[in-house]
This record gives C-alpha cells, sequence and structure tokens, in this order.
C-alpha cells in the first residue's frame, strides 16, 4: 500500500509518494540509501569528457570503481581513447597516491600511439581519503609533458550531495583547455550554445532561429570535428548557457576569457520565454518583431493551439514525466496541466530553486498531483503491472517515467531534448503524437547509456513466456 500523506503542507519525507498539496521544498523525500533504476539514458563522465576532440581520459582509481566507465568506452567504441590506472590495496601499503597517479599517467602517455592535445586526468574518492596533494599531482605531469594539456576531472560521488557534483565540475574543466584570443571579424557574428550535451537544432529553439536571422553563426561542442574546431570557440562574441548543470562551466569559462555571457534556461512558461527571448534580442540589438519577422517563427498563439489540439487527442490519457526528461519537469508539468492534459505523477527527487514558484502554483491548484521518488529503495518493486480495467495507454516523457510506469508509449528524451522557448513546446507536442502513435520496447530502449551517443552493447531480446502449469 502506497503512503498517503494529507495535503496540508508537511515536513515528513519518509514516503516515497507525495501530494503537491505537501511536497517539501527543495527535498520532497527523504535522503538516505538510493535505489538506481535500469535507466541509464543520461550522460555520464564518460560521454561528456568524449566531446572534446582529440581529449584521452585517464581514470586512477580501484577496480570495482573502474567497471561502469570501462564499459561505458567500450560501449561507445572509443576504447581507444581510454586509460586507466588500477590502484590495490597493495599499492597504497607501500606507496603513495600522489606518485600511483603521476607515474601511472605518465606511463599510459608514453604507451599511447599518439600524443593527445588533451588529457582529462579523473582522480576519485581514495585521493580525498588519502589527502592527496592534487597542485603536486598535476605540477608534475605539467613539467613532464608541456605539451599536453591536463584537465582537472573528478569522479568522486562522495561530494556530490554537499558541493558541485562530478559531472558540474568536468563541464568547467573540459573548457579549461581554450585559450583567450583577440576576438576576429568572424568572432563577432558568432555565438555559442554550451553547457548542455544535447544539440539545440533549428525546429527545436528559438535561440538558433534568432540568431540566424539576425546573421550570427551558431556553434556547440557538439559541432566540432577536430581540436581546431573546439579551439575556435574561444573566438566568440558570446556565450549561451541554457542548462542548470552547466552554468557553472560556462561562466567561469566567459569570465576568465572576457567573453559577454547569458543563461537562458530552457522553460516551458510563456513569460519566461519571452522574458529571455527580449534578453537576447536586446543583446544583437534587434527588434524582436523583426527578429522573428520569418513565417516560421513560433509565437504563444501557435504553442496554445498546438496544445490544445494535443489535449483532444490523448483524449484524458494519463500523462507521467520525470526530471531526466527535462531539468524543469515542474514547468512542463505546470504547462501541460493548464491546457487541459492529465498529467498525474511526476518522478523527481529533489526541486530546483529555479521551480519553487511552479510548485507553490501546482501545489495550490493541483494538490493531487503526485510526485514519486525515483532513487528510494522502495522503487525497485515500484514498476507497474499492467492490470484489467487499467487505460489502455499511460503516456510517459521522459525514461525513468516509462519505466516505472511501464508503459511502451514514451517520448525518449534526456537534458531537455534540445528544446527551447515556443518552438521547443511545439516540437514536443509532436514528440508526444508520436509517442502515442508507435510503442517503443522499454528494455532495449532505457538499457542504453547516453541517450545519442553510440551504443555497441547488446541487449538480450525480452520474451515474455507463459508459466509452465
Amino acid at each position: 500500500m502506497l503512503k498517503r500523506l494529507s495535503h496540508e503542507r508537511q515536513t515528513d519525507t519518509s514516503a516515497f509518494e507525495v501530494k503537491a498539496g505537501s511536497a517539501a521544498f527543495p527535498h520532497p523525500f527523504a535522503k538516505g540509501l538510493e535505489y538506481n533504476a535500469p535507466v541509464h539514458g543520461t550522460w555520464n563522465i564518460v560521454h561528456i569528457g568524449m566531446q572534446v576532440p582529440g581529449a584521452h581520459q585517464i581514470y586512477v582509481c580501484s577496480d570495482n570503481c573502474m567497471r561502469g566507465v570501462v564499459m561505458t568506452a567500450d560501449e561507445m567504441g572509443l576504447a581507444d581513447r581510454f586509460s586507466c590506472v588500477s590502484v590495490t590495496e597493495k599499492d597504497l601499503l607501500s606507496d603513495n597516491m600522489e606518485s600511483i597517479t603521476i607515474e601511472g599517467v605518465s606511463d599510459v602517455i608514453r604507451r599511447l600511439p599518439y600524443r593527445p592535445p588533451v588529457v582529462m586526468v579523473f582522480t576519485v574518492c581514495l585521493h580525498l581519503f588519502v589527502g592527496s596533494d592534487l597542485d603536486y599531482i598535476y605540477r608534475e605531469l605539467n613539467r613532464r609533458f608541456p605539451d599536453i594539456f591536463f584537465c582537472r576531472c573528478f569522479m568522486d560521488p562522495i561530494t556530490q550531495k554537499t558541493s558541485l557534483t562530478p559531472e558540474q565540475k568536468l563541464r568547467k574543466a573540459m573548457f579549461d583547455p581554450l585559450k583567450k584570443q583577440d576576438l576576429s571579424p568572424e568572432g563577432r557574428k558568432t555565438v555559442n550554445i554550451l553547457g548542455s550535451d544535447v544539440l539545440h537544432t533549428c525546429e527545436t529553439s528559438d535561440l538558433y532561429l534568432m540568431l540566424q536571422n539576425a546573421g550570427f553563426t551558431v556553434r556547440q561542442l557538439q559541432d566540432c570535428r577536430s581540436f581546431a574546431d573546439y579551439s575556435a570557440l574561444s573566438d566568440a562574441a558570446l556565450n549561451i548557457c541554457c542548462y542548470p548543470s552547466g552554468l557553472h562551466g560556462i561562466s567561469e569559462l566567459s569570465e576568465r576569457l572576457g567573453i559577454p555571457w547569458l543563461y537562458l534556461a530552457s522553460s516551458f512558461s510563456y513569460s519566461e520565454i519571452k522574458t529571455s527571448e527580449e534578453t537576447l534580442a536586446a543583446w544583437i540589438r534587434a527588434d524582436l518583431s523583426v527578429t522573428g519577422s520569418t513565417a516560421s517563427f513560433p509565437d504563444k498563439a501557435r504553442c496554445d493551439e498546438a496544445l490544445e489540439s494535443l489535449s483532444r487527442k490523448l483524449q484524458n490519457i494519463p500523462v507521467c514525466l520525470d526530471y531526466t526528461a527535462h531539468p524543469r519537469p515542474l514547468s512542463l508539468t505546470r504547462l501541460l496541466l493548464t491546457h487541459g492534459i492529465d498529467v498525474q505523477r511526476v518522478y523527481l527527487d529533489d526541486i530546483s530553486a529555479e521551480e519553487e514558484q511552479d510548485l507553490a502554483f501546482l501545489s495550490e491548484h493541483f494538490p493531487e498531483l503526485t510526485f514519486c521518488a525515483t532513487v528510494r529503495p522502495e522503487m525497485r518493486i515500484q514498476q507497474k503491472i499492467p492490470s484489467e480495467g487499467s487505460p489502455d495507454k499511460i503516456l510517459a516523457i521522459g525514461q525513468k517515467a516509462a519505466f516505472f510506469e511501464n508503459t511502451p508509449y514514451f517520448v525518449n528524451m534526456v537534458e531537455g531534448g534540445g528544446l527551447w522557448g515556443y518552438a521547443g513546446i511545439l516540437a514536443l507536442c509532436r514528440q508526444i503524437e508520436s509517442a502515442l502513435r508507435d510503442p517503443k520496447e522499454i528494455r532495449d530502449t532505457v538499457v542504453r547509456k547516453g541517450l545519442g551517443c553510440d551504443s555497441l552493447c547488446v541487449v538480450p531480446v525480452w520474451q515474455n513466456k507463459p508459466k509452465k502449469a
């Protein structure tokens, strides 16, 4: 029996399912032992680091921690850009982590068949436990290999609850090799959109449409095919970050290189979209009506029309969504609910400060909306089993929502899917309609790491065989 809470706001976070009217901010659920659902479409540090062309990753840790990252590199077909320095208990008793790291990394570099311009050295929890002098480690590596830039990267999940996560640190470190340069004539008409792993295409981002209409070239890290392309990212008139996990890194990069930057968060709030577009229009010194003058440029009216049409097509089909699909799940929930779409459950574990107002709105106007944990230990047995009398369809947005709801009708999206602005809302409506028409195989889809990356892993075929009498 699922534990239900009253609609009065409470501080009890022992449940793994709570109502919007009683959800705490920012942690609706108690912290403790965590369950890891077999859903891996979000990118991990291996996927993220591989975006830097020519970079080589070296992890310095024990074998038990190494397994996941080794498998990821191999599944991507990029094992040639990945190495590890295995640390044993014997090594710690007879040596120290400084020399183990320095000598291990040096040995890897000398054995490589090529000379990488960038080496990402990942130190781990063990370095923290023994109080390693990281400054000395990198100082010595720089002395030995002055032609290589060493990125300070981390695989230390013990710190992610109290400080920047390893992912946030990496999103900074991967841009550290960029050097300040004088702005070229081409750079004056170039804008970088950085900080996310998902490409913002012209069809799903107002930002692209506005900048292209104003004559700017738009670049992203994902567009870089060589180290020269990557280095050219420092020749830009503006950096834009839309993804919250990339904000730390892009702000640090921009301030170091002296490049102006804007944080234009991906949101489903019409007012927030309007404010962000006005901010960008002011920067490019363009009238918003002129910047969006093409016939294809989306607006609020077109979004309302698309959402109303979607509501009719759903015909009260329950909708569930999760935080891995988009960093603003409550903003998305609010948009759908206020347009007559029956969102019943949101899978999340925390509520960001950016969504505090959305939580307050949902708490007041939709108190019966249910928030479900994804990492609470109880969730290991909470995958829904379709039963007689249940709705024919449940529509999920995101892989974790699809997994827990056990529905093949889902929008397969992570990290916002490149959606931004009115164009993003229209694109999402099309993706939902497609998900309703074309069911997906859950077991084959959600277990694959890094949605959008190459995946060479073989997933066993799931067969629902009848039990023997």
